[in-house]
C-alpha cells in the first residue's frame, strides 16, 4: 500500500509542479486539493496568476470500488495530471479542457477531466455589477 495521500501531499504536488514547469509559467502558481467520495476520488488543480485575474482550473476523477484502493487512485492522478501539464506547455497551452468529464486512458484506466481557463478580473467586475456572487470553478452537483 502506498503512503496516504493528504493535504501534504497536495501541498509537495503543487510545489512539484511549479518548479518542474518553472519555465512555462507567466508569475503564476499551482493549487491542488482532493475530495474523497464513496465510488470515486477526485484531484482539482488551480494555475493562478499572482495578481489574482486568470486561472486555469483543472479536476481528474477515478472510480474506486474499494476504499482501500482510494491513496493509489490519487497518486495515478498525480501522474495522469503531470502527462497532461506535458502536453498543455508543449502545445503553448493551446491544449484546451472540455467544461464536461471526458474520458481519457491513462495506464489502462479510464481518467476522467474537465477543466476551464478563467478570466477572474472580468467575472468578478461582472458578479459586482449584478450584485451577485463571483461563480465557483466548477458547479457544485457535479
Amino acid at each position: 500500500m502506498s503512503d496516504p495521500f493528504n493535504q501534504e501531499t497536495e501541498r509537495l504536488f503543487a510545489a512539484t509542479l511549479s518548479s518542474r514547469y518553472a519555465g512555462f509559467l507567466e508569475d503564476e502558481v499551482f493549487q491542488a486539493d482532493h475530495e474523497r467520495h464513496e465510488d470515486h476520488v477526485r484531484l482539482t488543480l488551480r494555475l493562478d496568476r499572482a495578481d489574482e485575474t486568470q486561472r486555469w482550473v483543472w479536476q481528474s476523477l477515478i472510480e474506486t470500488k474499494v476504499p482501500q484502493d482510494q491513496d493509489d487512485a490519487l497518486f495515478l492522478l498525480v501522474d495522469f495530471f503531470d502527462a497532461y501539464l506535458s502536453e498543455f506547455f508543449a502545445s503553448g497551452r493551446m491544449l484546451r479542457p472540455q467544461a464536461r468529464f471526458v474520458a481519457h486512458a491513462f495506464r489502462d484506466v479510464d481518467i476522467c477531466l474537465r477543466g476551464r481557463r478563467r478570466d477572474l478580473a472580468a467575472e468578478r467586475q461582472a458578479a459586482q455589477w449584478l450584485g451577485e456572487s463571483p461563480e465557483a470553478d466548477f458547479p457544485a452537483e457535479s
